[in-house]
């Protein structure tokens, strides 16, 4: 079939179920010139909003603005766009091909944290508690914002996240080096919150048997209450192993979501002390916890220090 020939199919598909309309076309219409239809606006704002969750919410050190049209005529300038753009290039002479310098260096930082995230997973993969920190601290955000996006409750996102990450770390073994951790990491999330997300729709669909008697888990399935407990047991006995001032400093961070600075001025103490106070909670932790619950205590500390 002719590439002209797909292209009308896929024009004809898009106006005959609402996605494009020939523009004006009520009044003769303008050639060569469409308007969204109302799934095709839909169509479009999703792409946007998924765009601005993976370009600007995902990166903590990026932000977004609104800025006018109307600007200092040095922003312009400092932008590029009134001298004209320098993209340098390289020959290759081997190969007689050209390419874009920043290309070049882009693909070689990638090769280098590709080999780094490969070191990572492996020693994950051998049991090492700071391969796992730095996955989790990597890639909590990402996850979370995803399991938002379903369950629209931060509390049920952050625990079917915590969840994933202990089933990671119970079944890393599994994990394929070559894929990486994330797509590993994402098999886990996306089951789970079909779980949840069958769950949560049935009791939608049957309140009146809710109401008559069938127990109510808020929003949550089986497998989240049964996480939950365990989690808070865990957390309950490893903070009465700590000294009183960092028992009191981790009570603060993680059930009061305070900062170090609020609870430096609560406890009268420096920002510093805060720090390295936490910081040797997690080692005394360590210490005297058995392997699963130290990385469950780890998740719930992290993520304090995350927020």
């Amino acid at each position: 079939m002719a590439q002209e020939d797909v292209f009308k199919k896929i024009v004809s598909h898009c106006k005959e179920y609402g996605f494009v309309f020939p523009s004006s076309d009520i009044y003769d219409g303008l050639g060569a010139v469409y308007d969204y239809g109302q799934n095709g606006v839909e169509l479009k704002n999703n792409i946007k909003q998924y765009w601005w969750q993976s370009m600007v919410l995902l990166h903590e050190n990026i932000v977004g603005i609104d800025a006018a049209i109307f600007m200092h005529p040095t922003t312009w300038k400092a932008s590029g766009h009134v001298d004209a753009f320098n993209d340098p290039l390289i020959d290759n002479r081997d190969s007689k091909k050209r390419y874009r310098a920043d290309v070049l260096i882009e693909d070689q930082i990638a090769k280098y944290e590709e080999k780094i995230n490969k070191e990572i997973v492996l020693l994950l993969i051998n049991g090492s508690h700071s391969a796992f920190s730095k996955i989790y601290v990597k890639c909590h955000r990402q996850f979370f914002l995803l399991a938002l996006r379903y369950l629209k409750s931060k509390e049920m996102a952050e625990d079917a996240v915590q969840y994933s990450f202990m089933r990671l770390w119970e079944t890393r073994t599994q994990i394929d080096v070559e894929q990486g951790v994330e797509p590993y990491l994402y098999g886990i999330l996306k089951n789970h919150l079909l779980n949840t997300y069958k769950f949560h729709q049935l009791t939608l669909e049957k309140k009146e048997e809710i109401i008559l008697g069938m127990p109510l888990f808020e929003e949550e399935n089986i497998t989240q209450t049964l996480y939950r407990k365990q989690r808070d047991e865990a957390i309950r006995k490893a903070l009465a192993l700590l000294p009183p001032q960092k028992r009191r400093i981790c009570q603060m961070k993680i059930f009061e979501g305070l900062s170090n600075a609020e609870i430096a001025q609560q406890l009268n103490i420096t920002v510093n002390t805060v720090k390295v106070s936490y910081y040797k909670a997690i080692l005394s932790l360590r210490e005297s916890l058995n392997e699963k619950d130290f990385i469950c205590i780890c998740m719930v500390l992290l993520s304090a220090s995350l927020s």
